[in-house]
């Protein structure tokens, strides 16, 4: 009698999954696992690896981040960005890719291995929801665009082949199922896909294969956080100095892509000094008067890339998922000016949002021209990381994605 119940609810899972449409996560910044190869010809200590044959994780592997190994894994996973072609590369003779692409291995956790894999989960909480609660199976109606973030520039993602692989990606999905796609991004996964479907996609490919774009915490407008990170660096929730996250994050075009834009942060302060205030429109001079031309040049390419795409409609049905009920930064004092140094800052200025994101960036899809597909706001109330695991937000995508009749 077990036997025949467990085969019962077998084929009710499958027969389920058969007619959903499929979902493609679309991960944020620093959300998918990275592995690297590499044979190096020198490194910052001489007992740091050189030569690692096969693919090995390298973001995130708690170990390699013991004090002293840290040197060695901010030279492996350090962007290289070249002013006079903006062209990024990776350390000499180091090689990075995003792991299990199509998959949910490079999604789940930050650090797969056990007993880290709890401590450090990303998307587990919300896949677990859609392959348990709503029936999805992974790589048969759930799949996982990972993509190595560092490398992420929005002027890069059509001529670096990300935005390829998604089509793969998209039409492996549909021609499993039968069924378009819903793309699924969270934070920067959000305008990821959103500059997907503007820049990238046919129309008639859209209307075949997407059968919409539902975002979570989308920085439609970029967030004041992106600027503190490559400016002073960030306590994130790895245990690594701000100093070496600023070393990582300072020549990121997907930082840069990050920072805040638009009419909605027209004239007010990002950052504030002793000697001026700079606004969304003077960041540029901000990193020139910082001593980061790197990142001065890279916002030479960025910004006006983004300002051209940002009002583009994505031409698919389109689900808002937001939350305003949290406190969150907009503008940073730094007491030392635009060089930072070593000295604290402080917030002294918010405004409601998801804790990440202000609502100035969530809100900015308002600036997008009208397109003939629904465009739906669904506000909710938690935060930025927590929607992925939040109830509220798992019932507004079943909502979605399993209409009722």
């Amino acid at each position: 009698m077990r036997k025949c119940v467990a085969l019962w609810l077998f084929l009710s899972l499958v027969a389920s999954s058969a007619a959903l449409n499929p979902i493609l996560l679309v991960p944020g910044l620093t959300c998918s696992v990275l592995e690297t190869k590499m044979h190096k010809t020198s490194v910052p200590h001489a007992y740091c690896e050189k030569h690692i044959k096969d693919w090995s994780r390298i973001w995130l592997s708690l170990p390699e981040l013991a004090p002293d190994l840290v040197d060695c894994f901010v030279d492996t996973v350090t962007v290289h960005y070249d002013i006079n072609t903006n062209n990024y590369h990776n350390t000499k003779g180091v090689e990075i890719q995003a792991a299990d692409f199509g998959g949910m291995g490079g999604l789940y956790s930050l650090d797969p291995a056990f007993p880290l894999k709890a401590e450090t989960i990303l998307y587990g909480h919300l896949i677990d929801f859609l392959e348990k609660k709503l029936g999805y199976v992974e790589r048969e109606t759930l799949f996982g665009a990972t993509y190595d973030w560092r490398m992420a520039a929005p002027d890069q993602l059509e001529t670096n082949g990300m935005f390829a692989k998604l089509d793969s990606l998209v039409e492996e999905a549909y021609t499993k199922t039968g069924l378009p796609v819903y793309l699924m991004g969270h934070s920067m996964g959000a305008p990821f896909a959103h500059m997907y479907l503007t820049t990238h996609t046919p129309e008639a490919w859209k209307q075949k294969y997407i059968a919409g774009l539902i975002t979570l915490g989308g920085p439609f407008g970029g967030a004041s956080d992106a600027t503190e990170y490559s400016l002073c660096g960030t306590k994130w929730r790895i245990p690594i100095s701000m100093e070496n996250m600023k070393a990582i994050m300072r020549h990121m075009g997907s930082v840069a892509w990050m920072m805040p834009r638009g009419p909605a942060f027209e004239g007010i302060p990002i950052v504030s000094t002793p000697q001026r205030n700079y606004t969304a429109a003077d960041l540029q001079q901000l990193y020139t008067d910082g001593a980061s031309p790197e990142m001065a040049a890279i916002l030479s390419h960025v910004q006006p890339f983004v300002a051209e795409t940002s009002f583009l409609p994505p031409g698919v049905p389109t689900y808002i998922v937001y939350s305003l009920n949290q406190t969150t930064s907009l503008t940073f004092f730094e007491p030392e000016g635009p060089t930072c140094g070593k000295g604290p800052t402080s917030m002294i200025a918010t405004r409601p949002g998801d804790g990440t994101v202000p609502d100035l960036s969530l809100l900015s899809f308002k600036y997008w021209k009208t397109q003939p597909q629904p465009v739906v706001p669904i506000q909710v109330s938690t935060d930025h990381v927590a929607m992925l695991s939040d109830p509220e937000v798992h019932e507004a995508i079943r909502n979605i994605v399993m209409p009722k009749q």
